[in-house]
């Protein structure tokens, strides 16, 4: 934990000068040991020395410094760590897709999924593994996640379903150490998949219960290292949160009256000042003092990404302030390099390994060559205008046939919409989409002109959805309040026994008996009277030679 010597300040303060010195005469003592007791004789560097002097002749010894890896070896622990992360979001990127087709429950490669799954979580119903493919479309590393999400609970009375009592026998080609030879033997391409797949959720799982397994030790370790120091009486109160802390949890700053501060703090206020793309650390005291923080201090709170964000943005800094004429930087990352003005050349190559992009230098999107800055900008236009009308559409399109009692379908809990107005809903779902797409897109593409979204529709398509919802309008109506009375069917000459409509029996004997006689003597009567449209029964009066009717 020493500080390297390219790090180090001229004039360094008082607590770095103490440790420097103690560190001399006794090169293998522990810092978090040292940091307590120098505190208690004003970082005085003498004093500390003849204090650990005396503790050594009464029999006493000071704690010394766990024995650190090479730095080769660190290297290669990191690089090991590197490796491991970039498999895991490799298999989380292949394997986690939304768009992936999803299978059907007969197939084989779903029993294969099964009998994977069960394998590795013996206890766990087939009946529960089966109902978590069906809402994974039958995928397996979903589904394997979701299974271990569901066993890694500590309360098990939360659970819907119980463990077996009998655990399921996995396949010997799928276990963990015949799995690389099952890979290489398979002659069938679609199962060589689902053991990668496998291996994946395997690996996955396992780096999750790694990294759980470090934070409950460091947990536990605080807190046996918190209670001890609340034991000898050597918490510290936090000048910013002002919650007691053990010492090893503390960070000094560098000024002349060292204010002490917690870990969490340092991190979150460092967090904040990333956030306001500054990278300055300043004292977190409210008495005024603008000292920093050392380089020491600083590796205590800030972690590989914290200090590679605040590097990055004191060199984007620095490189501002200097004003160079011929600096050109990439619009998608922090190179820069010296290039001619933009009118002879108006492409950035961009030589970051992790970059590689070519970019325009007029417009700062990709490049775009044959085509103008505004050419590009319309083609980006009717892109993201296509998201507006793919958003639109999802909001009136229904996949579902089951009943829609349900907010997300339109309705509310316990009232269907079924005679609401469809139109009218349809039209607000429409509006409330185009709104939040609109909404997204602008953000997305500030430079987009928001008229180019707007939507032109003719006169013709606006009439007719008028029409449509007059129409439904009177459909809805008649269905709540009754049908409405047509009149009636003009009479014809000729005989009754023509019309094909007549009432069964049994209808006929569950009218009244008037009605029963009306309906007898007049056929037609009874297809209005059938389809609700009651009307006062009138004789029918034949027609002169004239063509009218008889008085």
């Amino acid at each position: 934990m020493e500080e390297p010597d390219d790090c180090k300040e001229t004039s360094l303060p008082p607590q770095d000068a103490c440790f420097e010195e103690v560190s001399a005469v006794f090169p293998d003592i522990c810092l978090n040991y040292l940091q307590p007791i120098a505190k208690e004789l004003d970082f005085i560097a003498q004093d500390v020395i003849n204090h650990i002097l005396d503790l050594e002749d009464s029999g006493q010894t000071y704690t010394k410094r766990p024995k650190q890896t090479s730095k080769k070896r660190k290297r290669e622990a990191d690089d090991q760590n590197d490796e491991q992360k970039n498999k895991v979001l490799e298999a989380k990127r292949r394997y986690i897709d939304p768009h992936r087709p999803a299978l059907h429950k007969n197939s084989p490669q779903a029993n294969v999924m099964k009998q994977m799954i069960a394998g590795d979580f013996p206890l766990v119903p087939m009946r529960t593994i089966q109902q978590l493919l069906a809402e994974n479309n039958y995928h397996l590393f979903p589904t394997f996640t979701a299974v271990d999400n569901a066993t890694a609970r500590v309360d098990r009375a939360s659970l819907s379903w119980k463990y077996k009592k009998t655990p399921s026998v996995q396949p010997g080609k799928y276990k963990a150490e015949n799995i690389d030879a099952s890979i290489e033997s398979s002659s069938i391409d679609w199962e060589k998949e689902l053991m990668k797949e496998l291996q994946a959720a395997r690996l996955v799982r396992s780096d999750a219960a790694e990294k759980d397994r470090v934070k409950t030790l460091a947990k536990e370790t605080e807190r046996r290292n918190f209670e001890a120091a609340e034991a000898r009486g050597e918490l510290v109160e936090c000048g910013c949160c002002f919650a007691d802390v053990a010492p090893n949890r503390l960070v000094y700053c560098n000024g002349d009256v060292t204010h002490s501060f917690c870990l969490d703090c340092c991190r979150r206020n460092a967090e904040t000042q990333i956030g306001l793309e500054k990278y300055g650390l300043e004292c977190l005291s409210t008495d005024g003092c603008e000292a920093g923080f050392s380089y020491s201090e600083r590796k205590k709170f800030l972690d590989k990404n914290l200090t590679s964000a605040l590097d990055r943005i004191e060199q984007t800094a620095n490189i501002r302030e200097a004003m160079l004429p011929n600096l050109a930087q990439c619009p998608f990352c922090q190179y820069a390099e010296e290039y001619p003005p933009a009118n002879i050349n108006k492409e950035f190559r961009c030589r970051n390994a992790d970059c590689m992009i070519t970019s325009c230098r007029l417009c700062n999107f990709k490049t775009h060559i044959p085509k103008t800055c505004d050419e590009a900008t319309l083609d980006r236009g009717v892109d993201v205008r296509r998201e507006v009308e793919e958003a639109m559409s999802e909001a009136l399109i229904r996949n579902c046939n089951k009943h829609f009692n349900d907010e997300s379908r339109g309705g509310t809990k316990g009232n269907c919409p079924l005679f609401d107005s469809v139109e009218e809903r349809h039209e607000n779902d429409i509006k409330e989409a185009e709104k939040a797409a609109r909404k997204k897109v602008l953000e997305e593409n500030p430079d987009l002109a928001p008229d180019f979204l707007d939507f032109r529709i003719s006169k013709k398509v606006k009439k007719d959805d008028n029409r449509r919802k007059h129409r439904e309008q009177r459909i809805r109506d008649r269905g709540l309040f009754g049908a409405i009375p047509a009149p009636p069917a003009a009479p014809f000459p000729g005989n009754y026994q023509d019309v094909q409509w007549m009432p069964q029996p049994q209808q006929m004997q569950q009218l009244p008996p008037e009605q029963q006689q009306i309906l007898a003597m007049n056929p037609l009567d009874w297809a209005a009277f059938h389809a609700g449209m009651h009307y006062q029964y009138r004789p029918f009066q034949p027609f002169d030679n004239q063509n009218n009717r008889q008085q």
